[in-house]
This record gives structure tokens, C-alpha cells and sequence, in this order.
């Protein structure tokens, strides 16, 4: 009785480590994080609104940046887009510069882009 107590108790200890590495693990940030991950304001014709975005790298290598400024349509009733490189009834990307347009981000270090909108 007392050998099973102690197998239990083994394996119940084995248990919990194991969780705990499990959730340490999905606690360690990968990937890249983009601060502010949203914005709203609005604009009028004629403004200029200017802005910025951080870009971390929390990879171990550097990361390759392209700026791209796409319109979108909606796609389906879901609120999903699809993204087109078209000019498209009410098209906002030809109002939209970015800079740097292309930078590389050093491993565990964080890139800053400009974003200008010029309303016509």
C-alpha cells in the first residue's frame, strides 16, 4: 500500500513538472510584436495625420521588413478582407506612405515606422 502511495505520488510530481515546463514554454514571446496593434481616429479632406509603429523582433535571427500599402475588400458576412494590389472604388493605400519601406531588424531588437495618410 505504501509503494503504491509513493508511485502515485511520483507520478503526480512528474505531472506537474511537465506542466509547468508546457506552460512556460508557451510563455516565452517568438515572432515579432507590433505596438500600438490598433488605431482610430478620423480625418478630414485635406489633413495629414501622422503616426507610428513599433516593430519588436523577439526572434533569435534578424528579420527582413517589407512595407506594402494594399486596399482591401470585404469577403463575406465574417468580416474578413481580401487584399488586392488594385485600385478599388473608395481605394485609401495610394493616400498612405510608409517609411522605412524596407529595414532589417536586429535579433531582440525593435524597428519604428513612420505611417503618413494625406487625405485628397
Amino acid at each position: 500500500m505504501k509503494r503504491n502511495g509513493i508511485i502515485i505520488l511520483a507520478t503526480v510530481l512528474l505531472f506537474q513538472v511537465f506542466f509547468l515546463i508546457k506552460l512556460y514554454a508557451q510563455k516565452t514571446p517568438t515572432g515579432l510584436s507590433v505596438t500600438p496593434s490598433n488605431f482610430e481616429f478620423t480625418i478630414i479632406p485635406g489633413e495629414q495625420v501622422i503616426k507610428t509603429i513599433t516593430l519588436d523582433n523577439l526572434t533569435s535571427k534578424p528579420v527582413d521588413i517589407q512595407v506594402l500599402t494594399r486596399n482591401f475588400t470585404a469577403q463575406g458576412e465574417e468580416g474578413n478582407v481580401t487584399l488586392t494590389g488594385e485600385d478599388i472604388p473608395y481605394s485609401l493605400a495610394s493616400w498612405i506612405t510608409v517609411s522605412p519601406e524596407n529595414t532589417t531588424i536586429d535579433t531582440k531588437k525593435r524597428g519604428v515606422f513612420t505611417f503618413t495618410i494625406n487625405a485628397p
